[in-house]
């Protein structure tokens, strides 16, 4: 890189883009909503425990993205097997 003449050391000032990342998509997205039922179905069919379904239902009704945890806890002895890499 030190061989180069000024003139190609230049950056390029036209063809340049800018480009911005949302955090969230905008609302008039081509995405289909889903209704309460659906998200309360397919929550209730991979989630292994939950302990009021009404509050479950009241959740999703008040916050469009709710945040979840995934939890591990280990009781009796652990087997190998049971190990979980997770990052």
């Amino acid at each position: 890189m030190a061989d180069q003449s000024p003139a190609d050391q230049t950056p390029p000032s036209s063809g340049m883009q800018s480009l911005s990342v949302d955090s969230q998509p905008p609302s008039s997205s081509s995405t289909p909503q889903m209704s309460l039922e659906e998200k309360f179905k397919i929550i209730r069919s991979v989630g292994e425990e939950c302990i009021q379904e009404d509050e479950l239902l009241n959740l999703l009704n008040h916050k469009p993205e709710p945040i979840c945890y995934d939890a591990f806890e280990p009781s009796g002895r652990m087997h190998i097997a049971g190990c979980d890499d997770r990052d």
